[in-house]
């Protein structure tokens, strides 16, 4: 038995797609990844996140579009980016197969997984736009999508960038506190 999950996922240039699929390897979510490109471009294999073939270290400088997918699986869970057919965004596939070679993923493994690869590709839904529900073109309305989608994540980011400033400025006002406290006692 099998279930797929399918997100519209804003359009990245290669270099993102090798980055987030060589950093799954380098966390242990899976043992390598595989890339395919458009045009007859010979398949490429990552099995080591420090060896990269050399058209892939190419593909990446040039960062131009040119892989079709990316492809990695462990345990009964697939999870593939696909460009397909449109300017604005690709497909992030999850695909559980329960009947693939044991052991399974738990589902607290499965979880970790694919919400790891929804916050590192932004997803993009086309009913988050501003004029959902009314009779604009798609084409239009994915635009606001993508717009919406980029904003939330900048927010996300401004968001974490204040946590850690402030937990910066907490850190160094209790080391001066702590200091001066020392130099007090000293007297």
């Amino acid at each position: 038995m099998s279930d797929q999950n399918t997100y519209k996922i804003v359009r990245y240039g290669d270099r993102k797609w090798i980055e987030v699929f060589v950093e799954a390897v380098k966390k242990g979510f899976f043992d390598r990844v595989i890339f395919s490109g458009i045009s007859g471009i010979a398949e490429m294999t990552v099995n080591d996140p420090d060896e990269f073939p050399e058209l892939l270290k190419y593909i990446f400088e040039q960062n131009a579009g040119v892989l079709r997918s990316a492809n990695a699986n462990k345990s009964g869970l697939n999870v593939s980016v696909v460009r397909i057919d449109s300017p604005l965004y690709d497909e992030l596939q999850f695909n559980w197969n329960q009947q693939a070679q044991k052991p399974l993923l738990s589902d607290k493994e499965k979880v970790a997984i694919i919400s790891w690869f929804t916050t590192k590709l932004v997803q993009l839904d086309p009913e988050r736009g501003l004029f959902s529900g009314t009779d604009i073109a798609e084409a239009a309305q994915n635009e606001l999508a993508l717009r919406s989608a980029t904003i939330e994540r900048f927010e996300q980011v401004q968001a974490k960038l204040a946590e850690d400033t402030a937990a910066f400025n907490r850190t160094i006002q209790d080391n001066y506190l702590a200091e001066k406290e020392k130099l007090h006692t000293q007297r």
